[in-house]
């Protein structure tokens, strides 16, 4: 079984997530891929565990666990992938079509304070006034 592992701290290395996920059965391989530039970590793995009732006991345990100052989000990897049951609940309030609302400040109407620009069509700004000592 494949899973994804995002949202993790710069400094996670193989062998910690191996050591996790080597808790709930064999781990197969770990990867953290990198930028190509820095060398940097993209802040997310991918692990590959031979059993797929081992790979879910992992993602059921880890999911939003804390490792090294970040919550890391563990879910399989795939098209049709999903989060466990619980957790999709949790966070369904913020998605859900009722609560979205149209961001626009003044969407469908005219601006609150339309201006009258015709006073200023053909002439050019100036100042009568001058600084100085006069």
């Amino acid at each position: 079984m494949k899973i994804l592992v995002r949202r993790l701290s710069l400094t996670v290395t193989q062998k910690d997530l191996a050591t996790i996920f080597g808790r709930y059965g064999d781990v197969e391989s770990v990867y953290i891929p990198t930028f190509p530039d820095t060398g940097m970590s993209l802040c997310l793995a991918y692990v590959v565990m031979p059993n797929v009732d081992d790979g879910e006991a992992a993602i059921a345990a880890t999911h939003y666990r804390m490792l090294k100052g970040r919550h890391m989000e563990v879910c399989e990897l795939g098209f049709e992938a999903k989060a466990p049951p619980a957790i999709v609940r949790k966070y369904r309030s913020h998605r859900d079509s009722r609560y979205v609302r149209n961001t626009s400040r003044y969407s469908g109407r005219e601006p609150r304070y339309a201006r009258d620009t015709s006073r200023y069509s053909g002439r050019i700004a100036t100042s009568s006034i001058t600084w100085g000592g006069m």
